[in-house]
């Protein structure tokens, strides 16, 4: 068995009702590929046992099976992101890319290595598409609430920001 100490392995999980098929990378290299009983206790067992000692980021789909994946995956010491396919046009394109680089659920571009930075830009260079950006100075916030609950602040600025989306979000919630 391989040893994973101190590695970065990133895996992607294809959910499906009855299995997960995960795939791992670790040093730009697929490690591992399986098909799993869809069971998050079974899929944490499964990454604990082949990935001991390693950074483990995963990432799937958001679908019919919600959030109860990540918060499991999440509960139990493993970094995950779950990705809204038909939010982000390029999502299928942009998976492999945020499984490389470990992204997680807020990825911080500014906080960044170069290193990502610069795989960031090489990667999306090839395709065409847009993004739509919020831009708020916390300084001219007024609501004393909204100061003081981080997670409220975002939300209602998330929340308006889908309010006017021109039709093009399509099932968005916070």
């Amino acid at each position: 068995m391989t040893d994973y100490t101190q590695k970065i392995v990133y895996i992607g999980i294809d959910v499906h009702k009855k299995t997960y098929a995960v795939t791992a990378i670790c040093d730009s290299e697929v490690v591992k590929k399986d098909t799993l009983a869809a069971y998050p206790e079974q899929l944490v067992k499964y990454i604990t046992k082949h990935f001991k000692g390693a950074e483990v980021h995963t990432v799937y789909e958001t679908g019919f099976s919600g959030f109860h994946l990540h918060k499991y995956l999440v509960s139990n010491g493993i970094n995950n992101i779950v990705v809204h396919p038909a939010s982000i046009k390029i999502s299928a394109r942009v998976g492999n890319l945020k499984e490389r680089l470990g992204v997680k659920p807020e990825f911080k571009f500014n906080k960044s290595s170069n290193k990502i930075r610069d795989m960031f830009f090489q990667t999306i260079s090839r395709y065409d598409f847009s993004v739509r950006a919020l831009v708020v100075k916390k300084e001219l916030i007024l609501s004393s609430y909204l100061k003081a609950k981080k997670n409220e602040c975002y939300n209602f600025f998330i929340r308006n920001l889908m309010s006017y989306d021109g039709n093009c979000l399509l099932n968005a919630s916070v």
